[in-house]
């Protein structure tokens, strides 16, 4: 008798790995190393026939058909999108994707000449490009925004690597300046500026100086950040509200946050 393993570690993780159907939700469930999809009450809906699948999102399940071998390795992969109705869905002109966020999906277009690069873009729900591939790479969208990196290369030799964001209709509304670039979360998002993270607001202004090891984005209007190899919290105004002396720390959720 197959062994099910349901792909859910904790209840957090269950609220992650689902979408809504009506009044129903999706669970990925493992069976010999393969993904389906069972409903709220138990039951089968999509028959564990993918090597790899990821949470449903504005309808669609980023997943990867293939066949293993005794080995272990994975073989004869074509990754698309499954809809909730159990259809596999390919994408063409691209060999990377990402999962939904906001309607919009992260994808590359590879390069189809020597010395050209792959570019990476995003499609929406019809599954074709709606902001075109122009980018060395690119985050998911969060709060109407996504980061884009940019290198500018010389003779295989990226002289400049740059982050800014776009909006939603591709344009870029905060240029490329930064050295690295997080999401946005309840209106701000972590920048790197002189190997420093701190935060900006969707001007692009930076509202939080960047003096900071690393960060973790905000949520309940606190953001875990490390000093000095350790970590404590800051407010909206970048005000710290607990002390960094923490080896680990994670968001707020519900008044509480998990730290080490």
């Amino acid at each position: 008798m197959r062994t099910i393993q349901l792909a859910i570690l904790s209840m957090l993780f269950v609220a992650e790995y689902t979408e809504s159907i009506g009044q129903e939700r999706l669970l990925p469930i493992v069976v010999d190393k393969m993904y389906g999809f069972i409903n709220a009450s138990g039951a089968e809906v999509i028959s564990p026939q993918y090597i790899e699948g990821h949470s449903f999102s504005d309808g669609y399940s980023l997943v990867k058909k293939g066949r293993w071998l005794q080995s272990g390795e994975a073989i004869d992969l074509h990754t698309g999108y499954l809809t909730t109705q159990g259809e596999f869905k390919s994408v063409h002109g691209f060999d990377l994707l990402g999962t939904f966020h906001e309607g919009l999906a992260r994808a590359r277009r590879p390069g189809f000449l020597a010395f050209t690069w792959s570019q990476w873009g995003f499609i929406d729900t019809s599954l074709v490009a709606a902001i075109e591939p122009a980018y060395d790479d690119v985050g998911d969208f969060s709060e109407g925004l996504a980061w884009v990196e940019l290198k500018e290369v010389f003779l295989f030799v990226v002289i400049s690597d740059t982050y800014g964001y776009v909006d939603k209709g591709g344009k870029l509304v905060i240029p490329c300046r930064f050295e690295r670039a997080g999401n946005f979360s309840e209106g701000l998002a972590n920048v790197s500026i002189d190997g420093k993270r701190g935060f900006i607001n969707r001007s692009g202004d930076v509202v939080i100086d960047a003096r900071f090891e690393r960060v973790r984005p905000f949520s309940t209007g606190l953001a875990a950040v490390q000093v000095g190899g350790k970590w404590g919290y800051i407010d909206t105004l970048g005000s710290v509200v607990i002390e960094p002396g923490f080896d680990d720390a994670r968001s707020f959720s519900d008044g509480l946050a998990l730290v080490r």
